[in-house]
């Protein structure tokens, strides 16, 4: 209780610094309880969150093994530009740098000034001659498994 001091109960270094009309000694350890109670429903709540599956993604896996990119720099390049400008990576906020890093990674290319590369594409006749001919070889495949 406010002004009756019991210095047996208080254990706590600072209670002879703390405002007598403001809080009593156990003031500190009632705040204390309080705190950690409030601590183990959070952290029983993140624990939760970690147990449940998001949304049945699979992380993100790099593979072992490294495919090789065998065409060119400039049709990987029309790829990636064509992929980031679709906003197909982390729901269109992957910058175009790091989509570039993770293809030069996964498919084992350096491709240098990307920027350089875009440029030249722009100035080509026909500026989607790669996804032209992925376009052209799917619908194709699919074609001919239709015959079947």
């Amino acid at each position: 209780m406010r002004g009756k001091h019991d210095i047996q109960l208080s254990t706590e270094s600072f209670y002879f610094e703390r405002d007598p009309k403001f809080s009593t000694n156990c003031d500190f350890k009632a705040a204390k309880i309080l705190a950690n109670e409030l601590l183990a429903i959070y952290l029983n709540g993140e624990l939760k969150k970690l147990k449940q599956p998001k949304d049945n993604i699979e992380p993100a896996v790099i593979p072992i093994i490294k495919e090789t990119w065998t065409r060119s720099k400039t049709d990987l390049v029309e790829l990636i530009y064509a992929i980031w400008e679709t906003k197909c990576f982390n729901h269109g906020r992957a910058t175009l740098k790091r989509l570039t890093i993770y293809f030069e990674n996964v498919f084992n290319i350096e491709l240098g000034d990307i920027y350089h590369t875009y440029l030249s594409i722009r100035e080509r006749n026909n500026r989607t001659q790669f996804l032209d001919e992925l376009r052209e070889k799917f619908i194709l495949k699919m074609d001919k498994d239709d015959q079947k």
